[in-house]
This record gives C-alpha cells, sequence and structure tokens, in this order.
C-alpha cells in the first residue's frame, strides 16, 4: 500500500507542468513531503498510524515545532533505493489533489531543493531552516483560528448558561496571545463576566507554557456588585496538564438583604446578612485517559485538584475542599468544519460550607474568522494550544451576619428590651410590656393581652441604628380547648400579632364599653364557636389588618359599633358571616378586605351608616 501511494505520487509530480520533472531534480528518485513535525516521536508525520512516521535528520536540528504546510528533504527508511514520496498534512496523500505545501505567512516561498534517496543526508529543506524568533503576525492567523463557544452547565449550586469567545491577536510560530472573553447567567439571577489575555508558548520538547490574567465582574443574587483580578499558569503536552489559579478581591463587605433577629439578653437584636468575595486559590492535574481516531477523533480526559478560599474579615467561615471532573471531545464535527469541538462532562467537588456539589455540563465550539472551518484539521499539538484554560466559573462568595443590633418593633417603633419568652399561657399572662411566644400553647383559661401590652409569635423588626428590616420568630399557635372560654382577651393599646389562633368561644374578644388604640394584625382565627374576632362597645381608633378569619360558626370579624379605626386587608371565608359592623358606623374606614364563601353575609354594617367610608372590598 506505501509503494502505491508513493507511486501515485510521484506520477501526479510528473504529469503536472512546471512543478516536477527528472530534469528539474536530477533523478527521477525524489525523497520530499509536506507534513508536521513531531517533537516527541522526533519524526515527521504522514497520518496517526505509528507506520506513517519518517524520521528526518534535516528537521530535528531546527529545535523548534513545524507547523504543518513545511516541506522538507527528508529520509525515507521505507523504500531507500524506491521512488520517492510527496504526502499532504494529516492522512496519506491521494490523486485528489495536487501535492503543493500550503502557502505560510511565517516563509517564503519554496526553492524546490531535492535529492535522491540514495544519500539523504545531503537533502536540504524545500523551505528555509526557521528563525529562532520569526516575524511575528497580527491579526488571527489561519494556523489557529479564533471560536466561539457556548456551554450550558446544570446542578449545584444553580443552571448556567455560558458565552465564551477566544480570539488570537498576536501569533509567532510557536507563540500564542489571544483574548478569552466570557459571560455567564444562572437562575439565581446571578451574572457575571470574565475579560482575559493569555500567552501560551509551544517549546521545543513538545511541552506548551501558559500564563493568563483575568478582571472578573459579577452581579450576585442578592444585587451585590463584585470585581476581582485573577492570574494563572499552566502546563500543558499532548498527554497531561497542570495548573494554579490566583484570585485576588477588589470589592469589600457587602449587605444581602437577608438579616436575622434573635432574643440576647432578654433584648430582641437584629444582625445583617452580609456578603463578600474572598481571595484564594485553586490547583489541578489532569491526564488524558483513552483517545478514539476516526472521524470525530473522540478523546477522555480526567482531572483532579483542589480549592481553597478565605477573607480577612470576622465571621466569614474559609472554604476549601477537593474536586474532580471527567471530560469528552469530540473535535472536527462534520456540519461545523475542522477546528470545531463538542465537550460534554460531569464535575464534583466538596468542602465543608457548601457540601457536595454535582455539575453536567455541555459545551459546542464553533471556529470563526481567518483560518476558521478550515478543509484542513488543526493538529494534536495545535489543537492543546487553543485548550479552554481552567478556573473557577464565578467570583467566590461567602456570607456572614453581622454584630448583633438592638431592634425595634416596625409597627410600633418600641424598642424591644425587657422582651418575655412564653410558651405557655401563665407566661403570658405574667409577662412583660413585651412578650415573644416561642411555642405552641393548648389552654382552658382566657389569655389575658394587658393595656400597653405587645404579644407576639412573628413580626418585623428593624436595626436600631442601621433600620436592616428583619422576621422575628414564627406564627406559633395557641388552641383553646373550652369551647365556653375565649382564647385570648385584648385592652386599650394592646398589640396582638403574628399568631394562629384556634378554637374556643371567640378566638379574640373585648368587652365592655370598647377598646381603643389596638393592633390585631397577622393573626390567622380558626373554628371558634362563636365569632373569630369579637370586639364589643364602640371601638373608638384601633387597627385590624392582614387578618385570616375562618370556619367560625358566627362572624369572622364582629365590631359592634365603629367610630374611628382601619379594618383593611382582612380575609374572611367559610364563616356563616365574613365582616360586620352590627352597630352604628359613624366613622373609620373598611377597605381592601376579601370575603368567599360565608354562609350569609359577605361584609356589612347592621346599623345606620353615618360616616366614614366603605371601600375596595
Amino acid at each position: 500500500m506505501h509503494v502505491l501511494h508513493r507511486i501515485c505520487a510521484l506520477g501526479l509530480l510528473c504529469a503536472t507542468p512546471g512543478w516536477a520533472s527528472t530534469d528539474m531534480f536530477g533523478s527521477p528518485s525524489v525523497s520530499r513531503m509536506t507534513a508536521a513535525y513531531d517533537p516527541d516521536a522526533q519524526a515527521v508525520l504522514l497520518g496517526d498510524a505509528p507506520d506513517h512516521r519518517i524520521f528526518d535528520p534535516q528537521v530535528e536540528p531546527a529545535g523548534v515545532y513545524q507547523p504543518q504546510g513545511r516541506v522538507y528533504g527528508v529520509q525515507d527508511p521505507f523504500a531507500v533505493s524506491g521512488p520517492g514520496v510527496v504526502a499532504s498534512p494529516g492522512p496519506m496523500a491521494t490523486l485528489g489533489q495536487p501535492m503543493i505545501a500550503p502557502t505560510s505567512p511565517y516563509f517564503p516561498q519554496p526553492s524546490y531543493n531535492a535529492c535522491g534517496p540514495v544519500d539523504p543526508y545531503a537533502c536540504q529543506p524545500c523551505y528555509p531552516q526557521p528563525l529562532a524568533t520569526p516575524t511575528p503576525i497580527v491579526g488571527t492567523s489561519a494556523l489557529r483560528p479564533a471560536h466561539a463557544e457556548i456551554e450550558g452547565r446544570a446542578g449545584d449550586p444553580a443552571e448556567t448558561l455560558q458565552g465564551n469567545l477566544m480570539v488570537p491577536f498576536w501569533q509567532q510560530q510557536n507563540v500564542h496571545w489571544f483574548f478569552d472573553i466570557r459571560g455567564q447567567y444562572d437562575d439565581n439571577r446571578s451574572g457575571e463576566g470574565n475579560f482575559g489575555v493569555a500567552r501560551r508558548e509551544l517549546l521545543s520538547n513538545g511541552l506548551i507554557v501558559g500564563v493568563y490574567s483575568f478582571y472578573d465582574l459579577r452581579h450576585s443574587q442578592f444585587n451585590n456588585n463584585f470585581q476581582q483580578g485573577m492570574v494563572g499558569f499552566e502546563l500543558l503536552t499532548l498527554d497531561w496538564e497542570y495548573r494554579v489559579n490566583g484570585y485576588l478581591p477588589f470589592t469589600g463587605t457587602q449587605a444581602t438583604g437577608v438579616n436575622s433577629s434573635s432574643v440576647q439578653g432578654g433584648n430582641i437584636v437584629v444582625q445583617q446578612g452580609l456578603e463578600r468575595a474572598y481571595f484564594g486559590w485553586d490547583a489541578e492535574f489532569g491526564w488524558l485517559m483513552w483517545r478514539l481516531g476516526g472521524t470525530y477523533d473522540h478523546e477522555v480526559r480526567a482531572f483532579a485538584g483542589g480549592y481553597y478560599f478565605d477573607t480577612d474579615k470576622a465571621g466569614f467561615p474559609s472554604i476549601g475542599g477537593v474536586r474532580a471532573r471527567l471530560e469528552g471531545r469530540l473535535y472536527d464535527l462534520p456540519i461545523l468544519g475542522a477546528g470545531s469541538r463538542f465537550t460534554y462532562g460531569a464535575s464534583y467537588q466538596w468542602d465543608d460550607v457548601r457540601d457536595n456539589q454535582w455539575l453536567a455540563s455541555v459545551n459546542l465550539r464553533i471556529p470563526f474568522g481567518a483560518g476558521g472551518r478550515s478543509y484542513s484539521r488543526l493538529s494534536p499539538i495545535d489543537r492543546r494550544m487553543l485548550s479552554a484554560i481552567r478556573r473557577d466559573e464565578a467570583i467566590v462568595t461567602g456570607r456572614a451576619l453581622g454584630a448583633a443590633e438592638q431592634a425595634v418593633i416596625s409597627s410600633n417603633g418600641i424598642v424591644a428590651t425587657n422582651v418575655t419568652e412564653a410558651d405557655t399561657a401563665a407566661e403570658i399572662n405574667n409577662g412583660g410590656p413585651i412578650v415573644v411566644v416561642t411555642g405552641d400553647i393548648s389552654t382552658n383559661t382566657t389569655i389575658n393581652v394587658d393595656a400597653n401590652q405587645f404579644v407576639g409569635g412573628q413580626f418585623e423588626v428593624q436595626g436600631q441604628n442601621s433600620g436592616a428590616k428583619a422576621t422575628f420568630g414564627k406564627k406559633h399557635t395557641i388552641t383553646g380547648t373550652d369551647a365556653t372560654k375565649n382564647v385570648v382577651e385584648i385592652a386599650n393599646n394592646s398589640t396582638l400579632t403574628g399568631l394562629n389562633i384556634t378554637g374556643g368561644n371567640h378566638g379574640v374578644f373585648s368587652g365592655g364599653l370598647g377598646v381603643s388604640g389596638f393592633t390585631l394584625s397577622n393573626n390567622t382565627v380558626t373554628a371558634p364557636a362563636a365569632d373569630g374576632i369579637h370586639l364589643e362597645g364602640t371601638i373608638n381608633g384601633g387597627t385590624i389588618t392582614g387578618n385570616t378569619l375562618t370556619g367560625a360558626a358566627g362572624t369572622g370579624l364582629s365590631v359592634s359599633a365603629l367610630e374611628s379605626g382601619i379594618i383593611s386587608e382582612n380575609t374572611a371565608s367559610g364563616n356563616l358571616v365574613g365582616i360586620a359592623v352590627v352597630g352604628n358606623m359613624t366613622g373609620g374606614a373598611i377597605s381592601g378586605n376579601t370575603t368567599t364563601g360565608n354562609q350569609s353575609v359577605g361584609l356589612g354594617v347592621v346599623g345606620n351608616m353615618t360616616g366614614g367610608v366603605i371601600s375596595g372590598n
């Protein structure tokens, strides 16, 4: 088969006018080829198979990698006394194309010097030997084209769509400078842009040395913006690679808006949620597991490494862990041409802050510009020169809580000191001016909320100085087990908020001539034997808002008479009557309430209405 190729190639040369003749070469046995030099094998490659190699003493002394498209005089150990051979880059030559060396911007036109294989060491390359540092070419080179990538990642901590651009801007024979620009957005509404510049150099021993630097800008899910710089160093060969990256943030601590509140020393305090970018490093080692030839040139690589990130601010945990990934690559997709690539992979990492994280990814590379989608494939070493830079895909941030700050209750502005924590009816009845319910309570007696007393389960507080808001507590349940007794009774200027109240006679009750200055907010009152909220007497100032009233055998919200006050944004459903002013309404406002599925009246005033406003219900 080799002899047939040699004969066909020689015949083509002889049949091409101005190209080759016995007079030109002085001998019908010419040893010459067009191919690429493999410094690891110290051989010129005719193809991927081991027997498609011709050892070349003329090329080896040059000491640099020879790109595809060079023409050399070579020693042909397969047919020393036979005819010469001409081959094109990659596969063995056929009669389909003339054996012309592709024009290279780095070297002058060939001289076609040649000699017979009888004295191969007297042969001279048809191109001159390259200079140690050839004249650089500015712009995208046909040897290593620009390319765009689109990548999708699914798993922890988010699903992400990313786009990449790798654009060469300065190329020498064995040196490659390029811009690396990336952008991503995820389903946590975070986005990031990375703007990098990189340099890779192929040494005479086949080792690629790379350095790179990036400027990163991230918009976090908490609407904070972070900036950082990063630098990296890498070593690559055809079979393995190693890299280490360092990261340095330029932005300080920012608030997340996700704050915390708790009781400390009898006071409710607020701690701001904070977010901060970390400095740190990561490193990995990768190796080729296997490679298959064929249409796609399929290979699989494995990687293992670790990382460590930290900050100099107290309260933020350090993040250190390990990671591993498996990556498959298919090169030169038929529909997209030479230089294209499809990559699929899976990765895993663990640290004691973010715990286990799994990720699956796919990436499609499309070459463009000069040299994009070329008819000739890139050599394996040029593919490595165009390998994607691997780094942490996003600025690493950590979260912490700030210093404790005295809280005030947002609804009334009261400083939350001298707080009683209660999980029994007796503790509420005997509590101080501020009582927070910390557990579910069952009672067969009435709980009394005294004048000027605040009783709450879940409610909003804010920092006294910063104004940082937080939701305090939990909406616990108070159950009245005696259907003849009211569950909670309120007084003037009292507050009952953020609780579930169920059972009893009336869920919430006020007696006598009426109450004023009170607040009933964000409570859920369910299944009383009589009314959900029952206020006797004339209400002169007070707020009933955001309550849900369901399943009352009587009225969800019953007011004997309304002189002033606000009844708003309440929901009454599944009661006998939804919301009713049983007596006269001379003032106040009833607005924004919703009544559905009540057996009789949804909302109404039974007595005379001589003042006030009813709207938007």
